[in-house]
Order: structure tokens, then C-alpha cells, then sequence
């Protein structure tokens, strides 16, 4: 395949994948060079073993109270599409209860990453500012997490779509001269990092990785 053809081909996978259709392994491998095929796939082992750490029970017990806080959400939510045009001041508690419980979840978050636990959080859930979340979907999330919908930069965790995104954006970049080719580990993770947060790539902050 010669790069014209092979270009055209990224730029269509890619809008593929950003459109919701899957691409097979099989396209993803006649398109990618060989190392490049190898670090899309470390990138999605990597993620995968992130998914499988051991939680100790402070985090299983953060993670029940958003489950908590998610189910008061929905039941409010049914009772709402029940066509209730008021809910009677005897269930003021159940419009209250996703709230408090979501306030809760949140100021145990703060207890447990102050003793050390702030590693298993995902980093783009937890609030810049360090304001209090004002409902459930917008509570810190543990690293491979599905829950939650914080805007596009908080509404998932890498998933195997996402990893095929960056390595092929990262092949077309490279084929259009916008982004050196890496191979480091933290420089993947940092190309994720800037993928995730929509912002063009720095070469400079690859400067010392190994090429």
C-alpha cells in the first residue's frame, strides 16, 4: 500500500471509529507499521490491567455509596416519568436523597484520598477547583470506572475504541509530519492524556523519550 492510499485509509478508520463503527484488528494491522501495531496494543493491556487492581475497602466501600447515590437518581427519575406533575412534600426525601448521598460519597472521597488512596482515582473525574459534585454523575471515579458523565473529558475511562483512536491519529499525525514517532511508554500515556483532553500534541514534551 503506498502512503497515499494508506493515508486515505487512516483518515477513513478513523472516521469510522468516530462515527460508533468498530474496526476490525485485521484493518488496524494494514495500516499501522509494525511498532505501531505493538503500542496500540500495550496501550489497551495496560488499560486492561489498570481495570484489575485490588481495591482495598476503602475504596469498595466509595464506590457502593456512588452506586447509593446512582439508584436514588433513577428512582427519582421513574418517578418523574410517571407523569407526576408534583411530588407530594412526603417524598421531598426522595428528591433529596440523590443530593445528600452524592454530598456524602464526596466528602468521604476527600477523607480517603487524604490517607493516601488518591492514586486509584481517575484524574480528569476529580474537580480542578475543588468544588463539591451537585449530583451523582459528577463524583471522582475509580479508575476503570464506568459510571458517571462529567462532559467528554470525564464520560470514560480508555476503552479498546479509544486506544485505537489515539494509535491511529498517532499514525496519521506521524505520516503528516504533526507528531514524532514514540515508542516509550510514558510518552503513550501522554499522548492519551492530551487526546483526552483535545489538545494539540507538544512535541517538546516528548523531548528525551526514545524515538
Amino acid at each position: 500500500m503506498n502512503d497515499e492510499k494508506r493515508r486515505a485509509r487512516l483518515v477513513e478508520l478513523l472516521s469510522r471509529l468516530e462515527s460508533g463503527v468498530d474496526v476490525a484488528t485485521r484493518d488496524m494491522k494494514s495500516v499501522l507499521t509494525e511498532d505501531q501495531f505493538i503500542r496500540y496494543e500495550d496501550l489497551w493491556e495496560a488499560e486492561k490491567s489498570n481495570r484489575k487492581i485490588d481495591k482495598p475497602p476503602a475504596i469498595k466501600k466509595y464506590e457502593a455509596m456512588v452506586k447509593q447515590a446512582y439508584a436514588a437518581e433513577a428512582r427519582l427519575q421513574r418517578y418523574k416519568n410517571r407523569g407526576a406533575s408534583q411530588i407530594p412534600v412526603v417524598q421531598k426525601r426522595m428528591i433529596d436523597e440523590p443530593d445528600n448521598l452524592s454530598e456524602s460519597a464526596y466528602l468521604y472521597f476527600i477523607e480517603i484520598i487524604n490517607s493516601g488512596y488518591r492514586s486509584y482515582f481517575d484524574y480528569r473525574t476529580i474537580p480542578d477547583d475543588g468544588s463539591s459534585p451537585s449530583s451523582p454523575c459528577e463524583l471522582p471515579l475509580v479508575i476503570g470506572s464506568k459510571s458517571g458523565s462529567h462532559g467528554d473529558q470525564r464520560q470514560e475511562v480508555v476503552t479498546k475504541r479509544k486506544c485505537k483512536l489515539i494509535s491511529l491519529q498517532e499514525a496519521l499525525d506521524v505520516m503528516d509530519g504533526n507528531l514524532i514517532e514514540l515508542s516509550n511508554e510514558e510518552a503513550l500515556k501522554e499522548l492519551s492524556r492530551q487526546f483526552n483532553n483535545n489538545k494539540k500534541v507538544d512535541k517538546r514534551k516528548f523531548e528525551g523519550f526514545k524515538v
